[in-house]
């Protein structure tokens, strides 16, 4: 395992890039969403620029997704020896199946989340960057590689889904000059959005359903919660990669502070979506177990029973108030 770096600047990794006569291999976390694919999409092809080799692993890809690998830079397996960079990864265990073969074997981390602890030679975190998609767009410019319409739409893509179409707190005025600067490059941000927020797949309609019935309501209702287990799963054929809308669901009722979102891990335990409307930090909270994320979203993973699991969740979040 390699001891645990310092976090560098752009302009130094930028010139750690360049040195490397390795080919690149670009991890992306399990269960990928638009910021991950997104931007190691566009390293990828930014890399390519620079004349170096590089290329994607990523596991199932959903295919409203697709789009980002316009180059064919996605692939599922590698055996290389390769430069390993992982891209908007807070901990080993979001590396899903590849973990065993690649926690250890890290060359750079570029992340934007809290409490990151992917131990690496190089690091290059900036937590106060919405998506991760910013910071890839800050090595393009350190790196001199002029932006294209593919570059763009990846980095886009990335920036638009991270930020939630703009609307979180974290948001800078610079991540609106650096959308606008995407959008110069006559990419089809419309369709981006259509496809990241309004595209839904029968199954996500399913969930959503499901979820109405589920909802629970904790602590004056500040806390809303929705918790499924393995039969209910299996009964309506529902699969992990389709649950990426619901954990924002809970948070929309009004009066609520913190939305929960329990699901079954592939380890017998439950995987947690927190999300916070104002005052409550929930990667603080995520990291008690293990996890993280960010200010206002954060996950991790919780063994038990699911009644179990909504008890010890919710005496923690019940702290917070």
């Amino acid at each position: 395992m390699m001891n645990q770096s310092i976090n560098k600047t752009v302009e130094q990794i930028a010139a750690v890039l360049k040195q490397s006569e390795k080919p690149f291999l670009i991890l992306t976390h399990t269960h990928p969403d638009a910021d991950t694919l997104g931007s190691a999409s566009a390293l990828a092809q930014i890399l390519k620029k620079c004349g170096k080799k590089a290329k994607v692993l990523t596991g199932n890809v959903p295919a409203r997704y697709m789009f980002l690998d316009k180059n064919k830079v996605f692939v599922k397996e590698s055996k290389e020896d390769c430069f390993i960079i992982s891209v908007d990864i807070a901990s080993p265990k979001l590396l899903g199946d590849f973990e065993t073969e690649y926690s250890d074997k890290i060359n750079l981390t570029i992340d934007h989340h809290m409490g990151n602890n992917i131990e690496c030679e190089y690091k290059l975190l900036m937590s106060d960057r919405v998506a991760c998609g910013e910071i890839i767009y800050e090595l393009m410019i350190a790196l001199g590689v002029d932006l294209d319409s593919e570059i763009a739409e990846a980095l886009y893509a990335a920036i638009v889904s991270d930020s939630g179409g703009f609307k979180y707190s974290s948001v800078r005025p610079q991540t609106h000059i650096i959308a606008a600067q995407l959008i110069e490059q006559r990419i089809d941000f419309a369709e981006i959005n259509r496809l990241l927020f309004d595209m839904k797949t029968k199954e996500q309609f399913t969930i959503s359903k499901l979820a109405y019935t589920l909802l629970e309501f904790f602590s004056d209702e500040k806390i809303a919660l929705i918790g499924f287990n393995d039969e209910m799963l299996k009964e309506h054929n529902i699969v992990e990669t389709e649950f990426s809308d619901v954990a924002q669901l809970p948070r929309q009722l009004e009066g609520v502070e913190v939305g929960i979102l329990i699901r079954p891990d592939s380890n017998g335990g439950y995987k947690l979506s927190l999300r916070s409307n104002k005052f409550v930090n929930v990667a603080e909270i995520c990291n008690i177990f293990g996890g993280g994320g960010h200010y206002h979203a954060a996950g991790c993973n919780i063994s038990g029973s699911l009644e179990d699991v909504k008890s010890v969740i919710v005496k923690e979040v019940e702290k917070r108030f």
